[in-house]
């Protein structure tokens, strides 16, 4: 019973979220939704606590996916590879930025409408190569 409380008290915290924040899958729309909510607060919007987490899940995954392209970039470097689709600039870094690549995902949204129902990782690798090509 004792090797069972562990794994029961992570699963009791995991059901404690709602589905929104257990959803690891946001079409384009839901998406374009939290990273305009990014854009309200960089003006200073007065943003309600829930309209706070949701803008949270947009600079999360910003976060996480510059982050990880990075690693993946500097690791390609040192194997002599040259980077491909996604070069972000070496000086993109800090909160103006993640303002800049949530608007970057806000205007990638509205103008590609027929992308809508994408999942929010395709979105982001489109929207950065047009944005952020490496045949600069």
């Amino acid at each position: 019973m004792r090797k069972l409380a562990p794994t029961a008290m992570c699963l009791a915290f995991l059901l404690s979220f709602p589905i929104h924040v257990r959803s690891a899958e946001l079409s384009a729309n839901e998406l374009r939704t939290r990273c305009q909510l990014v854009r309200d607060m960089a003006g200073k919007k007065d943003l309600t606590p829930h309209e706070m987490m949701l803008a949270v899940t947009c600079v999360s995954r910003l976060q996480g996916f510059f982050f990880g392209w990075n690693v993946h970039a500097i690791y390609a470097e040192k194997q002599g590879l040259k980077q491909f689709m996604i070069c972000f600039p070496r000086d993109l870094d800090g909160e103006e930025s993640m303002v800049q690549m949530a608007s970057i995902i806000v205007k990638y949204v509205d103008d590609n409408p027929t992308e809508s129902h994408e999942p929010w990782d395709v979105i982001f690798m489109r929207a950065f190569q047009q944005y952020y090509p490496c045949d600069r």
